[in-house]
């Protein structure tokens, strides 16, 4: 065995599972993306925009690059300045994103163009967006929202199919931000489980506790989010009724739920009808014993984006996806 040269030992192992610090794989990123994981996910990005860009050619689109360094002009988020060496005391801004040359594009008769884009914005990092980062990019002008939204689509359902293996059914659905918000509390709403919000504002009308009849006369709604076939303990209950009113803002949560021999258990028990499970059922059918209400009282919007929020928690916690 003849040895031409002496390697240390490496700072990590590239062929294990072993969990290396972020820190210690920046320093040694020539090893890092050695690894097979890294690999696939730099193959994944080139054949994903090698898709995208086959599907824009069939679809009629040109490919066109636009500056990055550019006059920095007033937009959404802050540029980050270049100064010219050429030209001492002057900057170029670098494009915060591509659109601003759409105009000049459209005008002179480009109709459908797309760009693969690298961006720069100068401003507080997100958890989806870094200093600089990619975008697709999609121009085209004399269209309507369902022409936009028909290219995009058929991205889609080619992309999942091609790296997913699945099938997607277009249309997509597609809904207005009142229904949205109304049944999930969010513009973005997670969909992957049921627990939709549901009005119970009539259960409450004319309700002998104060705050809930004075919310509900100056127009404010009751909202609830239905726990089916959970039992939650007194602990869980008030840990839930402290995050609403500490962590999400919220003026309280109320719960109402059923005990093993069917008498109602809440707060408000002694405030609630004799026949609220009856009452309730009239709103909700799938109600049971079983199931806990959580219930928040206040104006439409602010009840139902404290709903919202507590939803996902739920959601998280009770493993509900």
């Amino acid at each position: 065995l003849q040895v031409l040269n002496k390697s240390n030992p490496l700072p990590f192992q590239l062929d294990t599972e072993e969990k290396a610090s972020e820190d210690l794989r920046l320093k040694y990123r020539y090893l890092d993306l050695r690894r097979s994981e890294m690999q696939r996910y730099l193959k994944l990005r080139h054949e994903v925009t090698f898709a995208m860009r086959q599907y824009f050619n069939e679809q009629g689109f040109y490919e066109i690059e636009t500056p990055s360094l550019s006059k920095s002009t007033p937009g959404g988020a802050r540029n980050f300045l270049v100064p010219s060496r050429s030209q001492p005391g002057t900057f170029y801004g670098l494009t915060e994103s591509p659109q601003l040359y759409k105009q000049l594009l459209m005008a002179a008769g480009f109709d459908k163009y797309f760009q693969i884009a690298r961006c720069f914005r100068d401003e507080a990092l997100r958890s989806n967006r870094q200093p600089e980062f990619t975008q697709l990019d999609i121009e085209m002008s004399f269209i309507e929202e369902h022409d936009i939204q028909t290219v995009c689509e058929g991205l889609f359902s080619i992309l999942w199919k091609k790296f997913l293996n699945f099938e997607l059914k277009l249309p997509l659905a597609q809904y207005s931000y009142d229904e949205v918000f109304l049944r999930f509390g969010s513009d973005k709403p997670d969909m992957r489980f049921e627990l939709e919000i549901k009005e119970i504002s009539k259960l409450f009308a004319g309700s002998p506790v104060s705050f809930i009849d004075q919310a509900l006369k100056t127009g404010g709604k009751a909202g609830c989010l239905v726990v089916k076939n959970h039992r939650f303990s007194r602990t869980d209950l008030d840990r839930w009724s402290d995050y609403v009113l500490k962590e999400l803002g919220a003026k309280g949560l109320l719960w109402i739920r059923w005990k093993e021999d069917g008498s109602l258990d809440s707060p408000l028990a002694k405030h609630l009808p004799a026949d609220f499970f009856e009452q309730a059922k009239t709103i909700l059918p799938d109600l049971t014993k079983k199931d806990t209400l959580f219930v928040v009282i206040g104006t439409y919007e602010e009840a139902w984006t404290t709903l919202g929020q507590l939803r996902l928690s739920l959601c998280k916690a009770l493993n509900l996806i």
